[in-house]
């Protein structure tokens, strides 16, 4: 009985131990990455480096996408597998339990910015209530290929020659464009569009090895399984030809003529056996006599690395690809160089470009805008430029050696009425001004109270006006608030208003031109602090203080028109302008008109039948006229009158039967709705009170009426 209970505590204690055991390396018996091309397992592509354990995998695109698979050691022990997110890569597929485990499929992003990566896992066991993390690190690496096979082997002394190098991964190669070393060459790799470039420079004739060694940006998995950041070493041999003249290196690749007449510019020469120390010697560009006078160089001092401390004075410019500078003792060729002489910066011209305009010299700028600056000179390949503590990028597009051009924006708090230009962090005496925006603003900050009205914005007002009452006043008061609102600066604004008054017959009575009106921006804008506000106009504008007719004594259908428009000459563009008429409305009038019916049939109410017709017969009425609401002096065509009809006053027969009267009457009229006619031929209905017969009546008839 012992022994069973002894052999049970040892069964216990050993699948207790492996249970630790699993915990401690893992439960995942395999982790698979399952690209379109390569599969790659944790237990045949596993490596240690830096004392870490990884799963190295192969890629060809930065973004690779690959399957994950999970074989677990125990499939039935795992409550459930979750893949915790991470930067690194995005899933496409979410993780899922599979009969062999897990899959889920992810896309990596760049994994060319880093060296390593890693898997994050959380998990929980059916023995286990805790979640347990497990992490699976990753070593990506890009099979990179550098190929040196050139096809020319014949250099010479001091030339550059530029070879492109094969390689299927340019951005995985350690390429700093910064000139080194060897023993018989100078060397740069340099990197552009894709493409790996190796600059030579041989310093010395003879048959002459050249080896590098070059390096990637990450690390890589050899064919022996060690990861490195070494690739094949470039080896070569060249043939290195020489002519009569030895080449002398140069520390400096370029001077400039800043100072000429100074005492030179530092530069160091390889020193030679025939090179004569505290000597001057000439620089010509051709081998033979009578060429060009470059420069001078005036040897001062061999220096302990074997190089020779000299002074170049330049006189004229050169390029380096132009050939060959010669160091003559007189005219005697002793020696040969090169290098870049660029000119002195000088900067001759400088436009600005605004949003929407052309290039002009005008060096004025405004807040808020951003603007191209083009300086335009010699020399401007190396310059450097500044605009004041003002961020400016230089756009690579312009860069030429009379030309450069950089975009820069005006902040809207900028306290600096100058902005300087500055060369090499020296003033160059040319700056850009920074004027206040002085554009013309929509003539909705103007508004207008007439005649005890609510005030309107003008630039609403674009129908005439009909007023039916006193018009007391005319008042134009001014919102500086909306000036520079929204983010939009505008600045001071000048106005013009142009007023003329015409009386019923549309003549022109007046005319008044108010000139100089100057609205500023208040205290809310962000650049109040930098306007001249002695000219501004803060109180309301009222029309009456400026004119000689009156607009409370001008008569009915008189027309008030206001035209106010931007003074153009103070902006670089069109302003905007408003043209309001207010017309001073009745709706009806009260004449006095003679007219002289003829043919009016007369009806007594005393007598029978329709009643007669009379002669030629005088009526003098005091009417009422009625106007159109929505027209502008338009009559109705009717009027409403009361007055005296002589009956038969003009009928000279002397028959009996003709009765003359004088009565009062009611007439009303319909009439054609011509104007500005004295003579109309209106049709009249009315009542009446015959004075002599002393009998009511009735009148209807055509008639001549004339009015006054």
């Amino acid at each position: 009985m012992k022994k069973v209970k002894c052999l049970w505590l040892v069964i216990v204690l050993i699948i207790s131990q492996l249970q630790v055991q699993a915990q401690v390396s893992g439960i995942f018996k395999e982790i698979v990455l399952e690209s379109d091309t390569n599969t790659f397992t944790k237990s045949r592509n596993s490596i240690e480096w830096q004392d870490e354990n990884y799963l190295a995998f192969a890629y060809t695109d930065r973004d690779q996408t690959v399957t994950v698979r999970l074989i677990p050691f125990n499939n039935e022990s795992i409550a459930y597998v979750k893949l915790l997110p991470s930067a690194d890569f995005q899933v496409i597929d979410s993780l899922r339990h599979w009969p062999d485990g897990y899959k889920a499929r992810i896309r990596f992003v760049d994994l060319a910015r880093a060296n390593t990566t890693a898997l994050n896992w959380a998990y929980k066991l059916h023995s286990n209530e805790n979640e347990n993390l497990e992490e699976t690190k990753l070593l990506p690496y890009c099979p990179t290929f550098l190929v040196f096979q050139p096809r020319d082997e014949d250099l010479y002394v001091g030339e550059e020659k530029i070879f492109e190098l094969a390689c299927n991964h340019a951005y995985n190669v350690r390429a700093d464009n910064v000139w080194a070393s060897t023993e018989y060459f100078d060397y740069k790799l340099r990197e552009s569009n894709n493409n790996i470039y190796l600059h030579l420079v041989p310093k010395e004739a003879g048959y002459k090895p050249f080896k590098i060694k070059v390096h990637t940006q990450r690390p890589y998995v050899t064919r022996g399984g060690k990861v490195s950041y070494d690739l094949p070493s470039l080896d070569k041999r060249f043939t290195i030809k020489t002519g009569r003249l030895t080449y002398l290196n140069a520390d400096r690749k370029e001077v400039s003529m800043e100072n000429p007449l100074g005492k030179g510019i530092e530069i160091q020469l390889d020193n030679n056996r025939n090179l004569q120390i505290r000597k001057t010697y000439r620089i010509e560009d051709q081998q033979e006599s009578g060429g060009s006078f470059v420069g001078e160089l005036y040897t001062r001092s061999v220096l302990s690395n074997d190089r020779v401390l000299c002074w170049i004075r330049p006189y004229a410019l050169h390029r380096f690809s132009d050939g060959y500078l010669y160091i003559k003792d007189g005219d005697d060729p002793k020696f040969i160089t090169n290098l870049n002489i660029r000119d002195k910066t000088q900067i001759s011209k400088i436009s600005v470009l605004h949003e929407g305009g052309d290039w002009t010299e005008n060096l004025n700028v405004n807040p808020t805008e951003t603007i191209d600056v083009r300086l335009e000179g010699k020399g401007m390949t190396a310059a450097y430029f500044q605009f004041g503590e003002l961020e400016a990028k230089q756009n690579s597009s312009f860069v030429a050696d009379n030309m450069q051009v950089y975009r820069l924006k005006i902040p809207l708090g900028l306290l600096q009425r100058r902005i300087p230009i500055l060369l090499n962090k020296k003033p160059t005496g040319f700056e850009l001004q920074v004027r206040e925006f002085q554009r013309p603003h929509p003539l909705s900050f103007i508004k207008l109270n007439y005649g005890g009205q609510q005030p309107v914005a003008i630039n609403t007002l674009d129908k005439p006006i009909m007023h039916d009452k006193t018009l007391r006043d005319m008042i134009f008061s001014f919102s500086p608030e909306k000036l520079d609102d929204d983010g939009k600066i505008y600045g001071k604004q000048y106005v013009t208003l142009e007023v003329n008054i015409y009386n019923v017959k549309k003549d022109l009575i007046e005319t008044k031109r108010i000139d100089n009106v100057v609205v500023c921006p208040d205290e809310t804008s962000p650049r109040f602090a930098f306007y001249d506000t002695k000219d501004c106009r803060k109180e309301p504008l009222n029309l009456n203080n400026y004119l000689a007719h009156k607009t409370y004594d001008l008569p009915d259908w008189s027309t008030v028109e206001v035209i106010v428009k931007h003074n153009t000459g103070k902006y670089g563009q069109e302003g905007y302008n408003q043209n309001i008429s207010l017309i001073l409305q009745k709706h009806y009038t009260f004449d006095v008109e003679v007219s002289f019916p003829a043919g009016l049939l007369v009806k007594r109410f005393d007598e029978g039948g329709v009643g007669g017709l009379s002669g030629i017969s005088t009526a003098i009425l005091a009417q009422f006229s009625f106007f159109k609401p929505d027209k502008i002096q338009k009559p109705k065509p009717f009027k409403i009158g009361a007055g005296a009809l002589a009956i038969n006053a003009f009928n000279f027969n002397d028959n009996a039967s003709i009765k003359r009267d004088v009565g009062l009457v009611v007439l009303g009229s319909v009439f054609p709705t011509r104007t500005g006619s004295k003579f109309s031929f209106p049709l009249y209905a009315g009542f009446g009170y015959l004075l002599n017969a002393e009998r009511w009546f009735t009148v209807v008839g055509p008639g001549i009426q004339i009015s006054f």
